[in-house]
């Protein structure tokens, strides 16, 4: 279920040194690859600008773009992602990363408007294309601490996902420095001895970004191992009890769900068409062998814009938050008709969920996740809700577990004020909440729902919420049956 917790700071020991662990024959063995493989290329550094002034004293990439297309792309390059004063590893992986899942590799130079592009000068502007991409987000970018980081259960949970389920690489940054390197990550292993308390060890497969030229075609194997223990139950590491054995275990990981550019002078169409590359399509990777729109990819559908941005390696804020979804369909449902979208819930909740469906309304209020509909969370991700109304009034968000709990979300006692205003996109948890909205066990299905009402809904012709009184508990489970939502005559 989703737990809202005041903000903690957890401490885990860091073993000191590499433990030599007493596997004797590793007993069982996971592994999972995905169909395409990501091709290795430059990290574009913003300290030596390779992407606006060359690597080799020739023109760099955006001085040929500029030639070919008639653009400004340099002159942005130069002011905002070029700094000779940068820390050595700050640059472009996430975005090369990005690319190297999405795009198919450039494998041959081409000309263009009168301009020579190398492979080089392609693979530079189509990272560049993934510069600002959103994405799907797991773990956190909390330096070196494990403190927030992957723990070996979410690490599995997302190779699990993305690479065994969905056959799809994933990025990565691979150690818990305080630095961020991103790595697509395209395989994984995982093997561990026996059942019960177990040690095994995760070995994953990506594609290097230490080229030798930018030119350099081809994927450059990077290997990593990570050592770990937890308790096992069947094929699964029991949530939570997961530790790392050795000095070094991913930070966080994230999948692109929508290409969004860095530079805006920079088009992702016209470099496809000098380069001749296929466009991936709205569901990522590259384009099936048979030619065609490519299968959607993206875990959970093809969520709408949101999600957190990749870290972008110390260059440039985060985008604000996500707009709404587009209408046509019922974005609380995912596009899906209400009742066979609770037909996902076990019997005992569906009543509720049902109790809960839609009133006739002249108004709309939309509610959508930072991953997107549809979307999976893990345990200790923290997520945050964004809701508009098309007119001013008061919203009241409710969530419905997987045991069919109802827990009011907002208003709360922290933020008792619910009014919004027409057309604005609200965030819960709110920038300075004070608290946050955490992922907890049990695991299953849970639905949000977003009531807006013209009056305050407390008193409102005589409708009251059923909150539990007292215990000072700083959000509040709705009282009643099972399947008793409000009282009153209004909602039943």
């Amino acid at each position: 279920m989703m737990r809202p917790l005041d903000r903690w700071i957890s401490v885990m020991l860091v073993l000191a040194a590499l433990l030599l662990l007493p596997w004797g024959v590793l007993a069982a063995t996971e592994t999972g690859q995905a169909t395409h493989t990501p091709w290795s290329g430059y990290w574009w550094s913003v300290k030596d600008g390779y992407l606006c002034q060359g690597w080799d004293g020739t023109p760099g990439p955006t001085q040929r773009y500029d030639q070919a297309a008639g653009a400004q792309a340099t002159a942005w390059e130069q002011s905002h992602h070029y700094n000779p004063g940068a820390q050595s590893w700050e640059g472009h992986c996430h975005a090369w990363a990005a690319a190297a899942i999405q795009e198919s590799e450039p494998t041959h130079g081409a000309q263009s408007g009168g301009a020579d592009f190398r492979v080089g000068d392609i693979k530079g502007l189509i990272s560049e294309c993934h510069y600002s991409d959103q994405s799907s987000f797991h773990g956190n970018r909390s330096g070196a601490s494990p403190d927030g980081d992957l723990t070996p259960d979410q690490l599995w949970m997302v190779l699990r996902e993305y690479i065994g389920s969905k056959k799809v690489p994933v990025v990565m940054d691979l150690d818990p420095g305080a630095q961020v390197w991103n790595y697509p990550v395209y395989k994984y292993q995982v093997d561990y001895n026996g059942a019960g308390n177990v040690q095994g060890q995760i070995t994953i497969w990506a594609a290097d970004d230490a080229v030798n030229d930018p030119n350099d075609v081809g994927t450059m194997e990077l290997v990593k191992v990570y050592p770990f223990q937890c308790q096992m139950n069947g094929n699964d590491i029991v949530a939570g009890s997961g530790q790392w054995l050795g000095q070094e275990w991913p930070d966080f990981a994230w999948f692109p769900t929508q290409q969004i550019g860095g530079n805006p002078e920079v088009d992702a169409a016209k470099v496809r068409q000098i380069a001749q590359l296929p466009d991936p399509g709205p569901g990522g990777g590259p384009p099936p062998d048979g030619g065609g729109q490519p299968p959607d990819t993206t875990p959970g559908g093809n969520p709408p814009p949101g999600g957190n941005p990749p870290p972008p390696d110390g260059s440039g804020p985060p985008p604000p938050p996500p707009p709404p979804p587009p209408g046509g369909t019922d974005p609380s449902t995912g596009g899906k008709p209400w009742q066979q979208y609770i037909q996902q819930f076990p019997v005992f909740v569906q009543q509720t969920l049902a109790n809960l469906a839609s009133k006739p309304s002249d108004f709309g209020v939309r509610v959508w996740p930072d991953k997107g509909h549809g979307a999976t969370y893990y345990y200790g991700e923290q997520l945050t809700l964004f809701f508009t109304a098309d007119r001013d009034c008061f919203v009241t968000l409710i969530d419905v577990d997987s045991q069919g709990t109802q827990t009011v979300l907002f208003p709360n006692p922290a933020h008792p004020d619910n009014a919004v205003q027409a057309g604005q996109v609200y965030a819960f948890p709110g920038p300075g909440a004070g608290y946050n909205y955490e992922i907890v066990p049990p695991p299953g299905i849970e639905a949000i729902k977003a009531i807006a009402t013209i009056q305050p809904l407390e008193g409102a012709r005589g409708v009251r919420v059923g909150l539990e009184a007292g215990g000072g508990k700083p959000f509040q489970t709705l009282q009643g049956k099972p399947n008793q939502v409000f009282q009153g005559d209004t909602f039943k």
